[in-house]
């Protein structure tokens, strides 16, 4: 049985708009179906390239928004401190695409390029895994704004509703690796806000225990020391947030890297 394709094998067509000349290729029907078959692989392959991309700009929650578009290859050679440290980012990025699952611990002073890192981690893998990779950035700050939302929306009703429970939904459901920048900034347990402050651990406890439960990697960067977090949350929190990290922790005490953290493309 001959279908309209088998009739115009081999024979030459004009485009009307160009003038040109084309022949039709001569195919068997598997040919056919075969060359489809790929042509629409190709078609899903793209499809999922893009995902990680759209899900990594849809979800993060930033101050910059910049922060998605930096990466290893624009990062200035700031110090063989910070060059060493890179590399050592680098080999979680390489874990992260081949599969690997851990928490990570940034810490360190302001504007030594935690921050940078962490995004030029999360680029690495969102474009270069092997499978597609679901990740995010959150500014904790935004995270405790979440919270202080779902606080005033006391009715059951609405607190299932509310921005956080959709964010930890999505965090559950979809995300592989979830990096929270800036841990610390967004409470501090000495103050009177002690209700919102518990909220928040709450929160980290949650995202923490999804991430244990789930097999997924959480990345933290804080300029807090260790200690100065033992004063903002309480051990099970902590516990919960490093569970693993204190194998995968990276200190930066060398020399701020200033407000261009990167170089333009040449």
């Amino acid at each position: 049985m001959q279908n309209a394709f088998d009739n115009l094998a081999g024979k030459k067509i004009v485009d009307p708009k160009t003038g040109n000349e084309y022949q039709i290729p001569i195919l068997t029907r598997e040919q056919g179906l075969a060359a489809s078959k790929a042509k629409e692989q190709e078609q899903v392959n793209r499809y999922l390239k893009r995902l990680p991309e759209q899900f990594v700009r849809e979800n993060s929650m930033l101050n910059e928004y910049d922060v998605l578009e930096r990466s290893f290859g624009k990062l200035e050679r700031v110090s063989d401190e910070f060059v060493e440290i890179t590399k050592q980012v680098k080999q979680i990025a390489e874990d992260f695409k081949a599969g690997k699952r851990y928490n990570v611990l940034f810490q360190g002073k302001q504007g030594r390029g935690k921050t940078t890192l962490a995004a030029c981690l999360i680029n690495d893998v969102v474009h270069n895994s092997k499978k597609p990779t679901m990740c995010a950035i959150v500014n904790a700050t935004k995270i405790g704004n979440l919270v202080n939302t779902y606080d005033d929306a006391r009715a059951e009703k609405e607190r299932k509703k509310s921005d956080f429970e959709v964010f930890i939904k999505r965090f559950k459901e979809k995300c592989d690796i979830l990096v929270i920048d800036d841990l610390g900034k967004e409470a501090n347990l000495q103050t009177e806000e002690r209700e919102a402050n518990n909220l928040i651990q709450s929160a980290w406890y949650r995202i923490a225990d999804i991430s244990l439960r789930k097999n997924k990697a959480v990345v933290i960067t804080s300029n807090f020391s260790t200690a100065e977090l033992n004063h903002m949350y309480n051990s099970a929190t902590l516990s919960r947030l490093f569970m693993g990290a204190r194998n995968h922790s990276i200190t930066f005490n060398g020399e701020r890297i200033g407000d261009y953290r990167q170089r333009t493309e040449a």
